[in-house]
């Protein structure tokens, strides 16, 4: 059963001449690159075959991208390690590649590229059991898939969403998203995807509960069969539909012969195929009593679960070694940059000193050695430059050494995407630092039951200073999380405001420390649909069928000065609905200079103004009833064409939450 869908548009163009040849052949041939890359892709994506020659053909891609210097095809021969290891059921040794291809991809504007990418790390995150992760990406398939207008790729991640949402048990937007997959069927008329698609609904209306619309998915899945032959794979998802809505109805009996049907003609290859197939086999014999049965067929499901798993450690180590790859080739560029300037300077000091030594000669004696004395002095003076030049580069190196260290250690105490995504539910981060490190920071608090704590502040400063500030911020929010005693918002502003002084150890007025920072603060219970807010100068935005509210925060800093310790943060509260947009922010994003010449709305806007927070308003307003990957990629979008060449005047911190 074609549970998964890639794509549904296929080129065929080159399919015919590719498979006589091989991929060394392709590619000493005189034909365009892009020419041999197709045939090369169209060689190896053909079905059968042996893993090791595949891999071998991958590796003669790569070569050949290397030496010709092309990125582009460089990131193609990665991509197609990973679907290859993919195709074989090797998902260790997929996910590695896939995640070599993405940051060339990105860096190269390869937007489809990055789309394919996207869907086969959601396809093997769903195959492991880990579908909220699946939907993250697909979920960037199916955007930049709209973006580009790509019916193919709509179509995919579109399905492919539907069966994760029916995974983790929402079944209505399984039903959405399924439903546009099947409108692009129909009017591209690829009618062979549609069984697959009404099953993938019927799963759906099993989780409601509702038998009636279930059975009529699956009366269509039969009345497309009997108008088409079924071949092996036709007769798969016949198969495990037909058992799926039997064991759904309790007629476990019937479901039976399904299922063992499906197993007797699966192939070995075909793990996922296995693993499906004998869940449900085990609930149906333990339904009728076999338990004997059961036992084996759990076992078995239990032994293709284990070949599909995945350690997340992959993913994180690829990152770690690709960023520093970009980064050593990098630095590499500049040194060789900088080695051929030093030769040029030291051609032309060589040839300025042997026209100086043709002149010296018609000169006298004297001098001749005057202008000797002269060079040596020269000379002495550069190697001195030389040295401090030297000393002076070991320092930049060693202090940007240690600043980009304190990102990685700033980046590892924010909560993680998985992290906010179990406390907050959906929602978007925009976080973008003037500097390496930053002064703007987030940070989510422990759930106690329905409720969840969310913070976004404004340390003094950015850089390094603020980034210090930052982390003694969130060692004592983490510190107050601990104490049941301080969960009401403004309870946990006034303990800042108490503790922070007393970090810094200074009660000397004269050697107060004067800095400390702006924050908004809120408590969500989505029970209730309740929201409570405390903010020290950071208000925040309410926006609900269109109108946006600002709610106001009190006009006081959390201070390190211990003058302003008895100052109390009121909390106010609001009642919430379903689909409300609450935004929390710094005043980075809002405080950008830029602008384009263009006439926009009638007002014609230059670079060197502030961005201001009445547009900020109208842009979330405009595109607040779309999904958070979307507004988020607004958001970016507009900051880089507002600010132009402008340098970044402060960091960035957007937080969205959709009730």
């Amino acid at each position: 059963m074609l549970k998964y869908l890639f794509t549904f548009f296929t080129l065929s163009f080159f399919i015919g001449s590719a498979q006589t040849d091989s991929v060394a052949i392709i590619l000493n041939s005189s034909e365009h690159d892009t020419v041999k890359v197709k045939k090369t892709e169209v060689l190896i994506g053909r079905d059968g075959g042996v893993l090791k020659q595949k891999l071998v053909w991958c590796k003669q891609l790569q070569d050949f991208a290397i030496e010709k210097g092309r990125r582009d095809i460089l990131a193609r021969a990665y991509f197609l390690f990973g679907t290859t290891y993919y195709n074989f059921s090797e998902y260790d040794n997929a996910v590695p590649y896939l995640y070599k291809a993405l940051p060339i991809a990105d860096e190269m504007k390869m937007e489809l590229l990055q789309s394919k990418i996207y869907n086969y790390l959601g396809i093997i995150y769903s195959d492991q059991g880990n579908s909220r992760k699946a939907i993250y990406y697909f979920r960037k398939t199916y955007s930049i898939a709209v973006k580009l207008d790509d019916k193919s790729q709509q179509f995919t991640s579109a399905n492919n969403l539907g069966v994760d949402y029916n995974n983790i048990g929402v079944p209505t937007l399984g039903i959405f998203y399924i439903s546009k997959c099947e409108a692009l069927a129909k009017k591209y008329k690829v009618t062979k995807y549609l069984p697959s698609l009404f099953g993938n609904k019927m799963d759906s209306y099993m989780l409601l509960d509702d038998k009636k619309k279930a059975r009529e998915q699956l009366d269509s899945i039969y009345k497309y069969f009997n108008l088409t032959d079924k071949g092996r794979e036709e007769q798969l998802s016949l198969n495990f539909f037909s058992a799926q809505y039997y064991a759904f109805v309790d007629d476990d009996k019937t479901a039976i012969p399904f299922l063992e049907k499906n197993i007797s003609i699966i192939l070995p290859t075909e793990l996922q195929e296995f693993r499906k197939n004998y869940k449900v086999l085990t609930q149906c014999y333990k339904a009728v009593g076999d338990y004997k049965n059961s036992y084996e067929a759990l076992i078995k499901y239990y032994q293709y679960s284990d070949s599909l798993v995945n350690s997340e450690q992959i993913q994180h180590a690829t990152e770690i070694e690709n960023t520093y790859k970009n980064f050593k080739t990098e630095k590499e560029l500049e040194i060789q940059k900088l080695n051929n300037i030093n030769k040029s300077l030291q051609l032309k000091r060589n040839k300025a000193f042997l026209i100086l030594v043709s002149c010296l000669s018609l000169l006298l004696i004297g001098g001749i050695f005057f202008f000797y004395k002269l060079f040596r002095d020269k000379r002495k003076a550069n190697h001195l430059l030389e040295e401090q030049k030297s000393e002076i580069t070991h320092q930049k190196k060693e202090i940007l050494d240690s600043i980009y260290y304190s990102k990685r250690i700033q980046e590892g105490i924010l909560p993680t995407e998985n992290e906010l995504n179990q406390k907050i539910g959906e929602h978007f981060v925009f976080f973008k630092p003037k500097d390496i490190v930053s002064g703007d920071f987030y940070w989510a608090g422990k759930n106690t039951g329905n409720n969840f704590l969310m913070a976004c502040c404004d340390c003094t400063g950015h850089g390094v200073p603020g980034a210090f500030m930052s982390l003694v911020a969130y060692s004592i929010l983490n510190k107050i999380d601990e104490n049941a005693e301080h969960k009401n918002p403004s309870e946990i502003l006034d303990y800042l405001n108490i503790e922070l002084p007393k970090f810094f150890k200074k009660e000397d007025a004269s050697q107060q420390i004067k800095d400390g920072m702006d924050m908004s603060l809120i408590e969500i219970d989505r029970k209730n649909l309740k929201l409570k807010f405390s903010g020290a100068n950071n208000s925040i935005y309410h926006i609900r069928e269109g109108v946006l509210n600002v709610i106001k925060a009190d006009k006081q800093p959390i201070s390190a000065d211990v003058d302003m310790r008895k100052f109390v943060f009121k909390t106010t509260e609001l009642e919430l609905k379903k689909n409300d947009l609450v935004v929390m922010f710094t005043d980075g994003y809002a405080d950008q200079f830029g602008g384009p010449t263009a006439k926009i709305k009638g007002n014609l806007f230059r670079q060197g103004k502030k961005f201001m927070y009445k547009r900020l308003e109208e842009l979330l307003v405009n595109h607040a009833l779309s999904d958070m990957t979307t507004l988020k990629n607004v958001l970016e979008k507009v900051h880089m064409e507002w600010r132009g060449d402008l340098e970044q005047i402060d960091d960035i911190c957007l937080i969205g939450i959709r009730i």
